[in-house]
């Protein structure tokens, strides 16, 4: 049926808002951009080179590094087919995920094979190239990530999670255990969840995964966290989780993520999932009409019809080895496979803000003139060099989003074939000899373990921290201490302190020594560290008093990470030390942010703290700001006795304080809805008379006021227009669309329906959504192109049609989304 035929079926099925939809005037996407149309080709035919198979040595050939630098074969076929993904072991053999099955022809006929592997690879001669290849484990369907922990592997194939064991020692898998049912879908392999990484917390992290897993004493933990990314993750020296989307190449959580939604009154509050920069730009040395868009104007570039920015960035890579320079390490590398490049970007930290720039002026670290290398994944070695998984093939989009224009790029230049090829790379500095690098460890030998926690290869010091926490034993405790007090090395010292961390052996004194330490990100981790200390009934009171005296700290970091651990300390022991640091603070978005975290419960203590301090004067627009953000989260919290308690206080300031009192009731103001009237009522006891007499006084009183009720019958929430209750069938449908959400929408837009900054808009609220449903039909199906405004901010973004739903898929997803 075509696309215009499908939207009254469509319009009939969606179940609407009730009073709460609104026609909206306009309609989204031209219909350029979906299967069955053929766009044009802008790359004159004669300018398009070949794609010719090259071999691993050939390939080598296709490469512009920069000067200074080598690439190397480590693996190549047929020792290694379709690899997505690996890790190294303690003993420096390769694990390495194939993906085997994934998209075998353009209609991804054959996904369901399970044909897919989880391989070791030995270097048995001692040249650097593996030559030996033991099958783990096989008959997978589509895997994509894997986890070496406690003796076992963990193997991702969505939607299970394995354990797996080698309990005789002949190198492949007998047994394995189910720790998740849920971990992803088959449904869209673009889009699910992956990579699998053990952070420096002590906890494994996926891409496009909202659960977090932990292995203590046998038995399997969970817990939820936000969902990251697409595809690949990594950390930076300081345990600060890295990931990206296929069109935003490198996103950041600036702080644990568990910090940010724990004040309901301040909601979500911004600091993970940070855009590290806007600019998407890329400069492949390859003419490549062959990306999913090549028809579009603005994905390739007129004068030279090379890709024009990212648009399949994946597994990204914060680079701590020791052979490439020392100004290398902390540098992030992520892939573009579609544009057949790797960027080197530098990574600049200011005040808690991470920013990325390309460390060349338009050009990359590595690019190729070879069409079919698709560098996927990106990771650290035990020999300090870095590692590319190269898929190897002419077509990696998936059925899902394939353009017809690609499709017939694809057939038409015979991209289809082979499948079955798979390179890894590895890419060292020439001017560094790696040979003195450990490339082995041994698990039973605690001390050479913990003198590895201060190695200058990030690889080596994670391994180590794993293999200690693994072994659970305290016995080495008073090594590690004093590797956390007095090793030579920062970095040395962070990784003893999360050892003692993971083998529940940290004490107040280590961590009162640590608040001591010269380095600001030792000092940071140690006031983390002492959140359980504190939280307990009777805190150890010279730590709690150490802690408490890192307002003063002359360290950003120290100080944010005060003001989110805060949080852990009882009421009262809250509200003044924020006070304190936010006098000369509030001008940094992100020391605002933790404070609100820390602060739920205690808004009031803190308003009637500051307004009763002369310093805390109402000139700086940054004060201001945070004093109408600390009341806001008083009103959002719908409790009538503290939101009037609140507006009391407000009102009884001296006429000086004047500034103060309307920044107070200004923030108290329950924000309306889109019809102008307000977005909830607050119930209260009685009439409050005493702030109806001061409404002439301050204005601001007049629309706090018009957002309480003290009538008994008046239901709370009666500022929002009634909705229609959902029939059995549209419950169903319901259902069925959350499912759909889930694999297809929710990887940009978040499983919340908040979206990304600088990526994918809101949904809640978001007019987009409860308008037209006929505009809303057309963006599903023919994909949007902005810029768009969404909520009073511009988002210029590229969604993709997803006609390849049929029509109760999208009946469902939009229903879903439209009632959630």
């Amino acid at each position: 049926m075509h696309i215009q035929q499908r939207i009254p079926a469509l319009v009939a099925s969606i179940v609407a808002l009730g009073a709460l939809t609104q026609d909206v005037v306009g309609q989204a996407g031209d219909g350029k951009d979906r299967p069955g149309t053929v766009q044009q080709m802008r790359v004159p035919e004669e300018l398009i080179p070949d794609a010719p198979i090259l071999s691993p040595e050939q390939a080598l050939q296709s490469f512009t590094v920069v000067p200074g630098f080598e690439v190397q074969i480590a693996a190549a076929e047929p020792l290694v087919n379709s690899p997505v993904a690996m890790e190294f072991d303690h003993l420096g053999r390769m694990w390495v995920v194939e993906m085997t099955g994934y998209m075998p022809n353009v209609e991804g006929e054959g996904e369901d094979q399970r044909v897919g592997s989880v391989v070791t690879l030995e270097d048995t001669d001692g040249d650097g190239r593996m030559d030996k290849r033991t099958v783990f484990l096989d008959n997978l369907q589509m895997p994509r990530a894997l986890c070496l922990i406690d003796g076992g592997v963990l193997v991702a194939e969505p939607p299970y999670l394995w354990f797996c064991q080698d309990t005789d020692g002949d190198g492949k898998s007998d047994k394995r255990e189910v720790v998740d049912e849920n971990y992803g879908s088959q449904v869209n392999p673009e889009h699910t969840a992956n990579a699998l990484m053990v952070a420096m917390d002590n906890w494994i992290y996926s891409a496009n995964h909202n659960v977090r897993y932990k292995r203590y004493r046998g038995r399997w933990l969970r817990e939820s966290t936000i969902s990251r990314g697409q595809w690949g993750m990594s950390q930076d020296n300081y345990g600060r989780i890295y990931y990206n989307s296929n069109s935003d190449q490198l996103r950041v959580d600036l702080f644990p993520s568990h910090y940010l939604d724990r004040n309901p009154g301040a909601g979500r509050l911004s600091g993970a999932s940070f855009r590290t920069t806007a600019d998407q730009t890329v400069w492949p040395i390859r003419v490549n009409p062959g990306v999913n868009r090549g028809y579009r104007a603005d994905t390739l570039r007129d004068e030279d019809h090379t890709l024009a920015s990212y648009t399949a960035a994946s597994g990204p890579l914060i680079y701590r080895g020791n052979n490439l320079p020392e100004d290398f390490v902390d540098n992030g590398f992520i892939p573009e496979p579609s544009g057949n490049l790797i960027r080197r970007n530098i990574l600049t930290e200011i005040n808690g803000t991470v920013t990325a720039e390309n460390a060349y002026f338009q050009s990359e670290f590595l690019a190729s003139t070879d069409e079919r290398f698709r560098p996927v994944n990106l990771y650290n070695g035990p020999d300090g060099a870095l590692y590319i998984v190269d898929f190897y093939r002419g077509l990696i989009q998936h059925r899902i989003y394939l353009t017809t224009y690609l499709r017939q790029q694809i057939e038409e230049r015979g991209l289809e074939n082979p499948t079955d090829f798979g390179r890894i790379y590895r890419v060292i500095w020439k001017g560094r000899n790696s040979s003195a690098v450990p490339t082995t460890m041994d698990p039973s030998n605690s001390g050479q373990l913990v003198a590895y926690l201060g190695h200058p290869n990030g690889w080596v010091r994670d391994t180590a921290q794993r293999l200690l926490v693994e072994m659970g034993d305290k016995a080495p405790a008073d090594r590690i201490r004093r590797a956390a007090t007095k090793g030579r090395n920062a970095l040395g010292r962070l990784h003893a302190l999360w050892t003692l961390e993971g083998i529940e052996a940290l004490t107040p004194e280590v961590l009162q020594t640590a608040l001591g330490d010269w380095d600001a990100k030792v000092r940071a981790t140690a006031v983390r560290l002492s959140e359980p200390f504190l939280l307990s009934s009777d805190p150890p009171s010279d730590l709690k008093s150490a802690v408490l005296s890192c307002t003063r700290d002359p360290a950003f970091e120290v100080r944010v990470q005060l003001a989110f651990s805060l949080g852990f300390m009882p009421a009262e022991d809250r509200a003044q030390p924020l006070a304190e640091m936010l006098l000369f603070g509030c001008e940094n978005q992100w020391m605002q942010n933790a404070a609100l975290s820390s602060m739920a419960g205690v808004e009031e203590e803190f308003l009637q703290i500051a307004s009763a301090d002369p310093a805390w004067n109402m000139q700086r627009s940054a004060r201001t700001e945070f004093i109408k953000r600390s009341a806001s989260s008083i009103a959002n919290s719908r409790q009538g006795s503290r939101l009037l308690a609140a507006a009391r206080m407000a009102t009884r300031l001296p006429g000086s304080s004047r500034a103060m009192a309307e920044a107070i009731l200004e923030g108290l103001t329950v924000p309306k809805g889109r019809d102008g009237k307000p977005a909830y009522i607050v119930q209260i006891d009685s009439r409050p008379d005493e702030l109806f007499d001061l409404s002439e006084r301050f204005p601001a009183l007049k629309e706090l006021l018009a957002a309480v009720s003290w009538e008994k019958d008046r239901d709370a929430d009666s500022a929002v227009a009634d909705v229609k209750p959902l029939s059995g069938e549209e419950q169903s449908r319901f259902d069925n669309g959350r499912q759909v959400y889930a694999t297809l929408c929710g990887a940009c837009h978040q499983p919340h329906g908040r979206g990304q900054d600088g990526l994918a808009p809101p949904l809640v609220d978001s007019e987009w959504v409860s308008g037209s449903k006929d505009r809303l039909i057309r963006i599903v199906l023919n994909g949007l192109q902005g810029p768009i405004e969404v909520n009073g901010t511009e988002y210029n973004l590229l969604m993709p049609g997803l006609s390849v739903l049929d029509d109760q898929q999208i009946s469902s997803v939009l229903t879903f989304t439209r009632r959630s």
